[in-house]
């Protein structure tokens, strides 16, 4: 009896051990490369309550009035106006899909037409060209239909706006809206940003990714639970948001299909800048399981360099809990092995004595916090998957910081070399912006709390209403256009 019982407790031991190590591996993921470091130890986010909530944050006030157009009317836009152009060529396109009627686009040069649609400040009795910057407007005057706004991009936010609420032929919907648009931040959270202007941004209010600066790649990694899509239903621009869905999604021609999340959008092959202050308006999810970021990439893409095997990464945002968001620097150090033991152009890989073999490619992460970073964490919290906020990002050759509505919480400096590179150039590559909409999940990234375990987080909704590029004309700023969007071929 006596051997039983000691046979028994052995058992009893051996199965609470094993189930210890269980316990211990679920909760603790794994941290296999230096990308994940920073990430947060798993916390049990069971009681987050995911609140539902329709966003009508792009809705407006406009009325129908009776209209002879558009056949027979010509879009006139202020000579050497090269924005006003797009934004007629934007609303030529939809006339033609819309009611198959096509207009001719002339500019103010031009002898005075009986019908006429005027896109910005022409030189037309009828247009307004005193209005304030942030403030646009959409009118009949007579047969003319004047589109007037106190800068290009507001202009541009008319005609757009137009075409998403103008849906019957003869018909025009007009509105006037003042909007939070700036040219300069010289007055803008008291006077940090002194200087900069406005060079570049996208206010997402077209239809469809092809109508933004925008463009579709996999930046992140998907598996055979999760689709990585460029479908509408993840990822898409309507309703004048840039919006981004992570869904549960049964795929019937891909076997154990889970989940679905979007495509990048990216501008690497449109548009790079050098320094600058760049900022979105978004409603970000911060929900259990869910992993929605914005950050930049150095790239070759339109400027045409970057300095050859390190690649330079800002995470603005990084979004690892329900509570707080966590920005990071990272150079990605890539070496070609093409002879053993050579570590060409890239010093980090010889003073770490990486190995490799013969023609291998080897990536290392170089992470850092910057002097006086700290995760933001949110005070009020109960609404936060459903308010909009400023997400704000300064690079100047010194030092790059990141804001929420206008505060500083974290700062890099950038002036001098964190390693054995004696130069810090690839601080100072052209960079693109990135979007992603991810989750956490195994096989997909490194979690800190499996989306698995949170089914009530999806959808995720990630919502940009615009990004703004901003810069100075004294520090060495620059910036790289090759405009793709579709509606402009």
């Amino acid at each position: 009896m006596n051997q039983f019982k000691r046979i028994l407790t052995l058992v009893l031991v051996v199965i609470f051990a094993l189930a210890c190590v269980g316990c211990t591996g679920s909760q603790g993921g794994s941290n296999t490369t230096g990308a994940s470091e920073h990430r947060p130890p798993y916390v049990d986010e069971s009681a987050v309550e995911v609140v539902d909530y329709e966003d009508n944050d792009h809705l407006f006030d406009y009325k129908t009035e009776k209209w002879d157009g558009p056949e027979g009317y010509t879009i006139v836009v202020p000579q050497g106006n090269s924005e006003a152009m797009n934004s007629a060529k934007y609303l030529q396109k939809y006339f033609k899909d819309a009611f198959g009627v096509s207009l001719a686009i002339a500019t103010d040069a031009t002898e005075v037409q009986d019908k006429e649609i005027l896109i910005g400040k022409t030189n037309r009795e009828a247009s307004n060209t005193t209005m304030a910057e942030a403030e646009m407007k959409v009118s009949l005057k007579g047969k003319t239909l004047v589109f007037d706004g106190g800068h290009d991009v507001t202009v541009d936010s008319a005609v757009k706006k137009f075409t998403r609420v103008t849906t019957n032929v003869n018909e025009a919907a007009t509105f006037s809206l003042t909007t939070d648009f700036e040219s300069t931040l010289d007055n803008k959270y008291e006077g940090q940003y002194a200087g900069y202007k406005y060079v570049w941004g996208e206010e997402f209010e077209g239809e469809g990714i092809g109508s933004s600066w925008f463009q579709l790649i996999a930046k992140m990694a998907g598996s055979d639970k999760a689709e990585v899509s460029k479908e509408k239903n993840v990822v898409d621009v309507n309703e004048g948001r840039l919006k981004l869905h992570a869904l549960s999604y049964f795929n019937n021609n891909r076997e154990g299909t889970e989940y679905r999340i979007p495509c990048s959008p990216v501008t690497h092959e449109t548009m790079n800048f050098k320094y600058g202050y760049a900022e979105i308006r978004a409603k970000v999810p911060y929900k259990p399981g869910c992993f929605p970021s914005w950050w930049t990439q150095s790239t070759a893409g339109v400027c045409g360099y970057r300095t050859e095997h390190v690649m330079f990464e800002v995470d603005i945002f990084e979004i690892f809990r329900t509570w707080e968001k966590t920005p990071n620097i990272i150079s990605w150090y890539e070496a070609d092995f093409n002879y053993a033991g050579k570590y060409p152009n890239c010093p980090e890989m010889k003073r770490l004595n990486i190995k490799a073999k013969p023609g291998e490619h080897v990536s290392l992460c170089d992470q850092w916090v910057g002097s006086n970073q700290q995760s933001y964490h949110w005070e009020e919290r109960d609404e936060l998957n459903n308010e909009y906020h400023t997400y704000g990002y300064e690079w100047t050759p010194t030092e790059i910081n990141m804001t929420i509505d206008g505060k500083v919480h974290a700062v890099y400096d950038i002036s001098k070399s964190r390693d054995s590179n004696p130069s810090t150039s690839h601080y100072h590559d052209p960079q693109g912006f990135i979007f992603n909409n991810h989750i956490f999940l195994e096989g997909v990234s490194l979690a800190c709390v499996s989306v698995a375990k949170h089914p009530k987080s999806l959808p995720s909704e990630y919502y940009v209403d615009w990004i703004r590029l901003y810069q100075k004309d004294d520090n060495g700023s620059k910036i790289y256009f090759d405009d793709q969007r579709d509606y402009l071929s």
